[in-house]
């Protein structure tokens, strides 16, 4: 049907190109009057009287057509007046919803802006702050903004992870570098401030968050950490970096060597220490502790500012039982953090700061458990990816566990990316990358990742293996649910890690277990031979690569000591690789098999009464039902069956 049939006239359609240039088709962008439909009467008789003015040759083709043309034109303003009068109003409410959008952003900003000065926050600071939409300090932060930059008290605070720890010792420091350059008191290139962490990856972090709200100044930051060539990090010092962040071993490894930029430390006016309670663990204090007597020995030591931050400073167990079996633990560590505060060199009247909860974890992180044998681990495990997509962080205790499950899980084709203390620095970096950018992502990782990480958007923590300490469940658990958002802890216990469980229940004061993570039985049929497939087809894998690393020992000694192999242990060699091959034939067959199983979708039968819920009315309940199941979050389960 043609624009023109909304009566019963036919008319015809005009020639818009040989009108183009007359002026004939315009848009208003206000809604026409009466007035203006008279100007436009009027306009299209001019127009009529310029065609009238044309050529004798073309005369008697306008009489022919002026009468239609005379419709259309009528016709065509009258359509054309109704659709202005419609686009004008759509384009008067879309400027209109956007300049309440632009007042109402910029009511924000300003009012952002007061909030941040009313911190003490110099103005370069803000800028960046505002230009990152950071624009409402967190807790941490309203707390300790004020002491550290107007009052210069010593900071001592406690919060959970996901608070904004970072941002509480960075912007006190990089407020105070400004107003020391303003007023002559430092200068560029020199060692101002030292912020140590316990690993390499929080160390990278934090000089990520510091570069974000130090744009606006010309303020150098260099990371020294271990796992990167030295001669790297010598070379970034030699840039005299104001701001150093590190690791106690590298660091203390440059002062021994007597790296000139930061062997000087008179000109030190801030130290930040940021997991403290991480720091005074095996591995960290000896190094730290000797830094801190280097720090205390000069003049300068009663001007300098110390911050020291942890999400667990103050956490301590109120189980008599566990006080009596780890009462000489316990008095080790807090001796070691009494000692740690005063080698900082404390002020007297620091300012204390714990925001630490009641029961140690944030208030929007919903916490989890399932109950399984040891065996049945990776079948949940494979449950809970395959039916809840997000961001996933899968935490276990040891390196070995790790590379077993990246073998499963690759070959089940969930694409694991591994994090542990064994990799180069360099991959680990890759890694988290990876895992930052894809928003269906999963790492599998040693405590090494459960600490300070702020990685964006983590949905899922996954304890494959319950932790060792209420510490540890904490800082893991403490990846999600982070600036006020949504997140799900989920602990996989077997029987041998109760005592683990219940140590952790005892130390976080809950009165009740954590809730039982709901899994419906019926996919697990279907999942159970995908991932007995998967185990098989690994341990198969392994076999024959562990047959080939041995051959290529045994020709590789020999290369190298220029000998023939004996007979008896090529004759070993021989059966080991036959044997190999047989095993790699079953392996390819394991494999196809496993392909095919991939291939095909997930068969639900709905475990649930849920025919009352969804009446036959409305379709199928188990097809409904399968959508709705597709459709939720692990959350949004959890909630549905609590």
């Amino acid at each position: 049907m043609s624009d023109y049939d909304d009566d019963g006239d036919h008319d015809v359609a005009p020639n818009y190109e040989n009108m183009r240039g007359m002026g004939f088709i315009c848009w208003r962008e206000i809604p026409a009057t009466n007035d203006e439909v008279h100007e436009d009467i009027q306009l299209n008789k001019k127009k009529k009287k310029q065609k009238k003015k044309r050529k004798l040759d073309a005369v008697e083709t306008e009489q022919e057509i002026e009468t239609p043309i005379k419709k259309v034109k009528t016709k065509k303003k009258k359509r054309s007046n109704e659709t202005n009068m419609t686009s004008s109003l759509q384009i008067i409410n879309e400027n209109n919803k956007d300049e309440v959008e632009t007042t109402s952003n910029n009511d924000t900003i300003e009012t952002a802006k007061k909030v941040w000065s009313d911190l003490h926050v110099s103005e370069n600071i803000i800028r960046s702050l505002l230009e990152k939409k950071f624009y409402d300090p967190t807790p941490i932060q309203r707390l300790t903004l004020p002491a550290a930059i107007r009052d210069r008290l010593d900071i001592i605070g406690a919060a959970e992870t996901g608070s904004g720890k970072t941002l509480a010792f960075a912007i006190p420091i990089l407020t105070h570098m400004n107003r020391l350059l303003e007023s002559n008191e430092m200068s560029y290139g020199q060692f101002t401030s030292l912020i140590l962490t316990p690993t390499r990856e929080l160390a990278v972090q934090i000089k990520s968050h510091i570069q974000t709200i130090c744009r606006y100044t010309k303020f150098k930051t260099a990371v020294v950490v271990g796992g990167m060539s030295t001669q790297k990090q010598e070379r970034l010092l030699s840039q005299k970096p104001e701001i150093i962040v590190a690791t106690p071993g590298r660091f203390w490894e440059l002062l021994q060597e007597n790296n000139e930029h930061i062997i000087d430390m008179s000109n030190l006016r801030f130290l930040a220490i940021d997991e403290t309670d991480r720091m005074i663990e095996k591995g960290h204090f000896e190094e730290l502790e000797k830094i801190l007597n280097l720090t205390n020995n000069d003049d300068n030591n009663q001007l300098r500012q110390k911050f020291v931050f942890s999400a667990t400073l103050m956490l301590q167990s109120n189980t008599d039982n566990e006080k009596k079996k780890q009462k000489k633990k316990k008095d080790d560590s807090q001796d070691k953090l009494t000692t740690l505060i005063s080698a900082v060199g404390i002020s007297a009247k620091p300012k204390i700061i714990d925001l630490t909860k009641k029961f140690g974890t944030v208030e929007t992180l919903t916490e989890a458990r399932v109950n399984c044998s040891l065996e049945d681990k990776d079948l949940y495990l494979y449950y809970f990816l395959t039916l809840y997509s997000g961001r996933t962080l899968i935490f276990t205790n040891s390196i070995d566990c790790i590379k077993r499950l990246q073998s499963i899980l690759a070959i089940l084709k969930r694409n694991p990316l591994p994090l542990h203390a064994q990799m180069e620095q360099k991959q680990r970096l890759t890694n988290l990358e990876k895992f930052s950018n894809s928003d269906n992502g999963l790492l599998v990782a040693t405590d090494v990742a459960a600490r300070g990480l702020d990685i964006p958007n983590i949905k899922h923590i996954i304890h494959y293996q319950v932790p060792r300490s209420t510490q540890l469940y904490i800082h893991r658990s403490g990846r999600t649910a982070r600036a006020e958002r949504e997140g799900l802890s989920v602990m996989f216990i077997c029987p041998e890690e109760l005592f683990l469980y219940r140590k952790i229940i005892k130390t976080l004061n809950r009165d009740e277990d954590l809730q039982a993570f709901p899994i419906d039985i019926t996919y697990l049929s279907n999942l159970k031979r995908r991932v007995r497939l998967a185990s098989e087809i690994s341990k198969l894998h392994h076999q024959v690569a562990k047959v080939a690393n041995e051959t290529n020992w045994y020709h590789k000694a020999a290369k190298e000591l220029d000998i023939e192999l004996d007979d008896n242990i090529r004759d070993i060699e021989q059966a080991k690789t036959a044997n190999a091959k047989d095993i790699q034939k079953k392996e390819i067959q394991l494999r196809n098999e496993l392909d095919l199983l991939l291939k095909q979708p997930l068969k639900y039968s709905s475990s649930l009464n849920i025919s009352c819920s969804y009446p036959l009315l409305f379709g199928d309940p188990d097809q409904l039902a399968s959508r709705r199941k597709n459709d939720m979050t692990a959350l949004d389960e959890l909630k549905h069956r609590s």
